[in-house]
C-alpha cells in the first residue's frame, strides 16, 4: 500500500520484489533504479536496503537517501547510523551532510564523540556543513582531531595525546604521519607508547616519522625500540633512528651506531657520523676518522664534521691527507675541522709533512685540486707554489755542495778535522754524505771511526725521510 499524496508508480512493485532476491547484484541494481526516480516515495524500500545483509547494497541505499535531499530521509539514515560496518556509517553520514537538516546534529555528535575514525571525519564535515560549533572541551577536542587540526587539539592539553596515540595507530596513512609529528612535542606515556609502536608501522614514511619524534622526546625509554630501527629494511628509516639515537647516547647506543658505520646506504651512513660526532665519545675517533677515505663524498663531509664535533686534536692527523679530495665540499669540510680542533693547525708538524704531497697535487689532473694544493702551499709555507718549488731547489743544491766539501775533508790530513767533517755531516743529515762515512769507518783515527759510526747508526734509525 502507497503512501497518501504519493503518486502511484507500478514500477516500484518489480523494485521491491528485486530488492528480496538472493543475488546481491540483482538487489544492488535494484537500488541503483531507486535512485534514480528521484521521488521521495521511495524512502520506505531504500530504508529496508539499508537493513541488507550486502555492505555495497547498504552504502548504495545511503548515497541514494542522500541524493533525494528530502528532510524525510533525514529519520530513516538516522535509524542506520550505527552500522558495523565502516564504509556503510561514512556513506551515511555523507547522505545526512548532503541533507543538511538540524534533526541530525545531536546523532552526529554522538558519532563525532564514539564512532570509527573515518565516521569521526565525516560527521565532523557533516556538522561544519550544519552551522555547528563544539559545546564542550571533549566536543572541541574531538572535533580538531576529526578535521585534522592535530596542532589545535594538542593545544588543548594532555587529554589530546590518547587521541593522537589512536590517530597514529588507526588512521589513514596521511594521518599517522601528521599524528607522529605531533606526538614529538609531547611526553606523556601515551605519546610515547604509540610512537614506539609506529617504528613497526607497515608504511616506512610512518615509521621515520616516528623515529624523528622520537628524536624530540629524547626520551631513554624508547632507545631499545630505536636500535631495532636501526637495522630496518628501508634506509630513510635506519638514518631517522640513528639521529634520534644520537639525541640519546650510553654505551649502548655508541656500540651498535659504530656497528652502524658500515651501512651500505651513505645516508646512514652520515646520519651515524652526525650522530657519533654529537655524542662526543672519544672512543669513536679511530673509526669515525676511517670514514674520511668513504667512497662517497657526503659520507667523507659528514666525517670531517665529526672529528671536529669529538673536538681531539689527535684528529688533524687523519684529516690532513684529505685537504687535496677530489670533491670540493669534502676540502671545505676538511678546512673547516682543521680550524675547529687548531687555529693555527698550518704551523704543526703535520701540516709541515704534508707539502711533498700538496706539492704532488699542484700538478693533479683535477683544476680543483690544483688550486687547493697552491692555496694549502701559501698558507703553510708563506711562499707561493713557484717560489716554494725555486727555494727548495736551491736548498737541494746548496745542501749537495755542502756534502760534497764535507766528503772531501774527510780526506784532510788532520784527523781533528776529519772529525769536525763527520760530526758536521751528522748534524745535516745529509744523505749524500753516506758513502764517505762509510770510507771512515775504516779512518785512522779511533774517533773519527766512532763518530762515523754513530751517523751512520743515526742514518739506518732514522731512515731517508730525515736525511735529504
Amino acid at each position: 500500500m502507497y503512501r497518501m499524496g504519493m503518486t502511484f508508480q507500478p514500477h516500484l512493485w518489480l523494485t521491491k520484489w528485486r530488492l528480496a532476491a538472493r543475488s546481491d547484484q540483482t538487489r544492488l541494481r535494484a537500488v541503483q533504479r531507486l535512485r534514480q526516480t528521484g521521488n521521495p516515495a521511495v524512502l520506505d524500500l531504500l530504508a529496508t536496503a539499508l537493513r541488507d545483509k550486502s555492505v555495497p547494497v547498504r552504502v548504495a541505499a545511503a548515497a541514494a537517501v542522500g541524493e533525494l535531499k528530502s528532510r524525510q530521509g533525514v529519520p530513516v539514515l538516522l535509524a542506520a547510523i550505527n552500522d558495523a560496518a565502516p564504509e556503510v556509517q561514512g556513506a551515511i553520514l555523507q547522505a545526512l551532510k548532503r541533507i543538511g537538516h538540524s534533526e541530525a546534529k545531536e546523532p552526529l555528535v554522538e558519532v563525532l564523540l564514539k564512532g570509527e575514525l573515518t565516521a569521526q571525519g565525516v560527521a565532523a564535515h557533516a556538522l561544519n556543513a550544519l552551522g555547528w560549533e563544539p559545546r564542550t572541551p571533549e566536543e572541541e577536542l574531538h572535533y580538531y582531531v576529526a578535521i585534522g587540526e592535530l596542532e589545535r587539539a594538542a593545544a588543548l592539553g594532555p587529554a589530546a595525546d590518547p587521541l593522537l596515540a589512536r590517530l597514529l595507530r588507526s588512521g589513514s596513512y596521511p594521518q599517522r604521519v601528521a599524528a607522529a609529528n605531533v606526538l614529538g612535542g609531547r611526553s606523556s606515556e601515551a605519546a610515547l607508547r604509540g610512537l614506539v609502536a609506529a617504528l613497526k608501522d607497515g608504511e616506512a614514511l610512518v615509521r621515520t616519522a616516528a623515529a624523528e619524534a622520537l628524536a624530540q622526546q629524547q626520551n631513554p625509554e624508547a632507545i631499545d625500540g630505536l636500535l631495532t630501527s636501526l637495522r630496518d629494511r628501508t634506509p630513510q628509516v635506519r638514518a631517522a633512528a640513528a639521529e634520534a639515537l644520537g639525541q640519546l647516547g650510553g654505551e649502548r647506543v655508541s656500540e651498535a651506531l659504530l656497528q652502524a658505520l658500515s651501512d651500505s646506504s651513505w645516508e646512514v651512513r652520515a646520519a651515524v657520523l652526525e650522530a657519533l660526532g654529537r655524542l662526543r665519545d672519544p672512543k669513536s675517533l679511530t673509526a669515525v676518522a676511517a670514514r674520511l677515505g668513504d667512497p662517497d663524498p657526503e659520507v667523507r663531509q659528514a666525517a670531517a664534521d665529526a672529528v671536529a664535533a669529538l673536538g681531539d686534536e689527535r684528529g688533524m692527523e687523519a684529516l690532513l691527507p684529505h685537504l687535496v679530495d677530489l670533491h670540493a665540499g669534502v676540502r671545505q669540510a676538511i678546512l673547516r675541522a682543521l680550524n675547529q680542533l687548531s687555529p693555527q693547525w698550518e704551523r704543526s708538524a703535520a701540516a709541515q709533512q704534508m707539502i711533498p704531497q700538496l706539492q704532488t697535487a699542484t700538478r693533479h689532473d683535477d683544476s680543483g685540486v690544483q688550486s687547493a694544493a697552491v692555496s694549502l702551499l701559501k698558507q703553510i709555507t708563506g711562499l707561493t707554489a713557484t717560489e716554494f718549488s725555486q727555494t727548495t731547489q736551491s736548498l737541494a743544491q746548496r745542501r749537495a755542495l755542502a756534502a760534497e766539501m764535507l766528503s772531501a775533508l774527510l780526506q784532510d790530513g788532520d784527523p781533528v778535522v776529519r772529525l769536525a767533517a763527520v760530526e758536521a755531516l751528522a748534524r745535516a743529515r745529509l744523505a749524500a754524505g753516506v758513502g764517505a762515512l762509510q770510507q771512515a769507518l775504516g779512518d785512522a783515527d779511533a774517533w773519527v771511526q766512532l763518530a762515523a759510526g754513530e751517523a751512520l747508526a743515526a742514518f739506518e734509525q732514522r731512515g731517508a725521510e730525515e736525511w735529504s
